[in-house]
């Protein structure tokens, strides 16, 4: 997860104008921030109903469904760093 958060605020730095930035990064935070609770939450009632093995398994499996979700988008695999340099003041 913290390679993937690496690789999300660098691309979010890079590829967004200056003008945009603060306003995708408050949305992405607030939902990062407002899911996270949510999904403490949620474990509990599922790991009662589907048993703690499958529970974990199956969370385990959701971020890893993400990655190779996210992976199977060319756009995403072939991103490359063909920027301009900054132009100092």
């Amino acid at each position: 997860m913290s390679v993937a958060a690496v690789a999300w605020e660098t691309i979010l730095q890079t590829r967004l104008p200056q003008s945009m930035l603060a306003r995708v990064c408050a949305i992405d935070d607030f939902g990062t921030y407002l899911l996270t609770p949510i999904g403490y939450l949620a474990a509990a009632p599922l790991a009662a109903h589907l048993g703690l093995t499958p529970t974990l398994v199956l969370l385990a499996a959701v971020p890893i469904a993400a990655c190779l979700l996210a992976l199977s988008v060319p756009e995403l695999r072939h991103l490359t760093q063909e920027l301009p340099p900054i132009a100092r003041p």
